[in-house]
This record gives structure tokens, C-alpha cells and sequence, in this order.
């Protein structure tokens, strides 16, 4: 099979958009030949291995473009579509991985679509409105022919007829800008894991209520944890039996597969550890993070507040209003290990919660309304501000969060590491003032000044571990 100039990742669901699409690309033409696609449809014929041919395509084809909609990042086969352009080039620094935006809500459930931290960061042609198709469409070819995206000029078809200029747009100008990214930099990790035959059998089984453990996992009847289990003030002492306490080095680790799964899950057990110290409880169901009100915020309904910044007054969780519905609000986010190019980074999906108690999170649909209601308005420099606020309250202030475990500090960098896009950001989105801040913060004196103070300052936050 000759190589194609794009391969078109699509749900069943976007079929007949990934039809047209594909048809108005080979009807045009570069270097003297037509543009070609590969459209599963077209191009895999019966009796075929579908996923060698698409295997095939994958490594062949110059571009891939993905339709992004609510069932495309839910199907398993547009996954593996995905991991496969990814494994090569996480941050898609060739630019090879096209996004293509279709749609925002499910054509049967209306739920919201979740895109994946991958592929957030990413520029992206919007083909969701039909009066857009055309301007992104050109836009699409532009990029395959190799050549700088069109500024409302005409656009030529394949028979070599001219289509009506497209409408004129405000792009921006042609000079790089270094851009910050939603992923924290892991600059530290433990060297070794514990590794200790035990009596339990399961974790929420055997164990004493009401003592919190350091944090640990099971696997194949042996306790696993950064922290040592022989030492005398340790409470993971009680959990382990007779036998021999190993030493794993994650050196030896990273390289396998099923073990490394063994180290990021110990790595997301000790930062909701580590969280929930500071007032942030861990929805197990969601899997997702959301500051909480100390007790005496909770029962006078009051907000929780932050100095942040250069003193800026921000909530992280408000109270209920019943004006607007009565529920809590609180900041959350997603967050996630990832493994890139043999560098650890911690991943910042902010997103809300809403709860009606304070602690207990609205579900279905009543839970999408009002995400939709709280995150529709929101643009990159509102979202990017988020990431800052969680990774200021990771770090507590200051340049990096450090957490000392017995094998190895886990040392959690503050600033989100960058990213060169090529043109210049929109000025109208804040994106330097947010910049500019993110700076000040790396170059300054750790003794200078906190920038993540509580207000007011509570006594003692309600335990995390009770209330997950």
C-alpha cells in the first residue's frame, strides 16, 4: 500500500464528516498528484488483518487527523490509533497529530466531552460549525501541502476551479513564544520500594480503624511501599509477617511494564497522602482531586480562601449560594503520573466539583449541568490559571513540593514545564500577564514571600482518610 498523506481517526459516530472530509482532501491536489487519505472504509478490504492494515497506515501515513468527540476518546480502537502516534512523539513535536474538534457533547448522552491530557495543549481546527468547514478545511489542506495557513485567500479545487474568498481572520503573527504546559516536572522520585510478605489479604481488611498507615499496596501476598516497614516506629510494621523485607530499585523497574504500574501506583497513593493533609479529598469514583472546607468553614457555610499569587484573595471551595441552586463549588482537578521520553511528569486536568454538603459530590446529570454552567465561558488563560493554582497548593508555596519517603524524597517541581509554540498568543486571553507570574514565581527567594497562604488560617483540617 502506497503511503497517505492523512489518516483520518474517526468514530462510527463522525463517519459520514470523516466521508466528506475525505472526499474534499483527494479532490484536491500537491505536487502534481491528488492528496491521498486512508479511510478505513476505503482502504481495508474484506477478508484484510484490520489491524495490520491500519498498523500499516498509521506508520506510513505523513499526517494523522483525529475527529475529537465525546465517543471518539471513549473507543478503544481510536485509542490505540492514538497510543500508537504517541509512543514515538508524546508531545507531537512534529506536529504530525492533527486534531480536529466535531463535536462537544454525545450524541445520545449530551455528556461533555473529556479530552485527554495529550492532546489538550494541541492546536486544533474547529470543523463543529458547518459555516467553519470551509475555513478549516483550507486551513487542513494548507498544513498537507506544506505551505502557511491561508489568510482569507482563495482556494483553488482540484479541477482548478476557485472557490469565494474565505472569510478574513485575525491570525497571529509568525514568531515563537515559549507557552507553559498542564505538566508538573518530577525531578525526584524514591530510588527504592519495600518489598515485605504480609498477613493482609486486602487493604480494607485486617487493618486497625481509625490509624492511618503510610501509604502501601498488595501484590501477590507481599506489601509494597515507600516507606520501610522494619523500622520500629513504623506503623507498617504490624502489617508485615515473617520473612525477608526486599529492596526493589526502580532503575530496574522503569523497564517493566507490570512492575513500573506497581511504582505509579504507589507514587498516586503517597500524593493523595500527601494531599489530603493539606484539606483535599480524592473522589475514588471520578478519580479526581477537589479542595474540601475545614469543619468551621462547613458549618457556618462558609467559603474557603486563599492568598494567592501576589496577594490576589481566590477561593478554592465556595459556599453554597440559594440563589443559584445551593450547591458547594470546589476547585478540582484530575491528576495523573506520566511517563515521557524516560521523564516523569505529573499531569493538571483542572476541572469543578459540586457537592451538598461539602463533601459529598453531585453526580449524572444535575453534576453535567452544572460543570457546563461553571467551565462554558472559560477560555485557555482561565484554564491555565487553574493549573497554576493547583501547582502553587502542590508546592505549597514554594518552588518545588518535596515529600520524604524512606526510599528517596518525591520531589514535585511548582512550574509547569514549557513548550515553544510556533506563532504568538492572542494578547486578548491573559496568556502573558499568567507567564510573566509563572516566572516571578521560579526566579524568586523561597524566603521572599508566600504566595498560597490560607484565609483564615484554620486550626486543623477535617482528616482526608476519614473522609474517603
Amino acid at each position: 500500500m502506497d503511503p497517505k498523506d492523512i489518516f483520518i481517526c474517526h468514530s462510527s459516530v463522525d463517519k459520514d464528516l470523516a466521508r466528506r472530509l475525505s472526499a474534499d482532501i483527494e479532490d484536491e491536489s500537491w505536487n502534481g498528484r491528488p492528496l491521498s487519505v486512508f479511510l478505513d472504509e476505503w482502504d481495508i478490504a474484506l477478508g484484510e488483518n484490520i489491524v495490520l492494515k491500519i498498523n500499516d497506515a498509521l506508520a506510513r501515513a505523513r499526517f494523522v487527523a483525529v475527529l475529537l468527540s465525546p465517543e471518539m476518546v471513549t473507543s478503544d480502537w481510536c485509542r490505540a490509533e492514538l497510543s500508537t502516534v504517541l509512543y514515538n512523539d508524546p508531545t507531537n513535536r512534529t506536529a504530525r497529530l492533527i486534531p480536529l474538534r466535531v463535536r462537544d457533547h454525545h450524541s445520545t448522552t449530551n455528556a461533555p466531552i473529556d479530552i485527554p491530557a495529550l492532546l489538550g495543549p494541541l492546536n486544533y481546527l474547529d470543523f463543529r460549525r458547518r459555516e467553519d468547514y470551509a475555513k478549516s478545511l483550507a486551513r487542513l489542506l494548507a498544513t498537507l501541502r506544506g505551505e502557511a495557513p491561508p489568510r482569507g485567500v482563495r482556494r483553488g479545487t482540484g479541477s482548478g476551479g476557485i472557490t469565494p474568498a474565505l472569510p478574513a481572520r485575525e491570525d497571529p503573527d509568525d514568531v515563537p513564544e515559549a507557552l507553559l504546559s498542564n505538566l508538573l516536572p518530577v525531578t525526584h522520585t524514591p530510588s527504592t520500594i519495600f518489598r515485605a510478605p504480609t498477613r493482609l489479604t486486602s487493604k480494607e481488611i485486617g487493618l486497625r480503624e481509625g490509624v492511618h498507615y503510610p501509604p502501601f499496596t498488595l501484590k501477590s501476598n507481599k506489601l509494597l511501599s515507600f516507606h520501610d516497614p522494619t523500622r520500629s516506629a513504623s506503623l507498617l510494621r504490624e502489617l508485615v509477617g515473617q520473612g525477608k523485607t526486599e529492596q526493589l530499585s526502580l532503575v530496574d523497574l522503569r523497564n517493566d511494564p507490570v512492575r513500573w504500574r506497581w511504582v505509579v501506583e504507589l507514587l498516586n497513593a503517597t500524593l493523595r497522602d500527601y494531599l489530603g493533609a493539606i484539606g483535599v479529598r480524592f473522589d475514588r469514583e471520578h478519580r479526581r482531586y477537589y479542595f474540601i472546607p475545614f469543619r468551621e468553614q462547613r458549618e457556618r457555610q462558609q467559603s474557603r480562601y486563599v492568598r494567592w499569587g501576589s496577594g490576589t484573595k481566590r477561593w478554592l471551595v465556595r459556599a453554597p449560594d440559594p440563589d443559584k441552586g445551593g450547591y458547594w463549588v470546589h476547585h478540582a482537578a484530575s491528576l495523573r503520573f506520566y511517563n515521557f521520553g524516560g521523564r516523569l511528569f505529573l499531569s493538571v486536568d483542572p476541572t469543578f466539583v459540586f457537592t451538598t454538603d461539602g463533601r459529598t459530590p453531585v453526580h449524572g446529570d444535575k453534576a453535567r449541568s452544572l460543570a457546563m454552567k461553571w467551565t462554558a465561558k472559560e477560555r485557555n488563560a482561565a484554564v491555565l490559571a487553574r493549573v497554576l493554582l493547583w501547582a502553587d497548593a502542590i508546592a505549597q508555596g514554594r518552588s518545588s513540593a518535596t515529600i520524604p519517603l524512606d526510599g528517596g524524597d518525591l520531589t514535585i517541581e511548582r512550574v509547569p514545564t514549557p513548550a515553544e509554540a510556533p506563532v504568538s498568543i492572542d494578547e486578548r486571553v491573559g496568556m502573558r500577564s499568567l507567564l510573566t507570574f509563572a516566572d516571578a514565581q521560579l526566579a524568586r527567594d523561597d524566603d521572599e514571600i508566600v504566595t498560597f497562604v490560607e484565609l483564615p488560617i484554620p486550626t486543623s483540617p477535617e482528616s482526608s482518610h476519614a473522609l474517603e
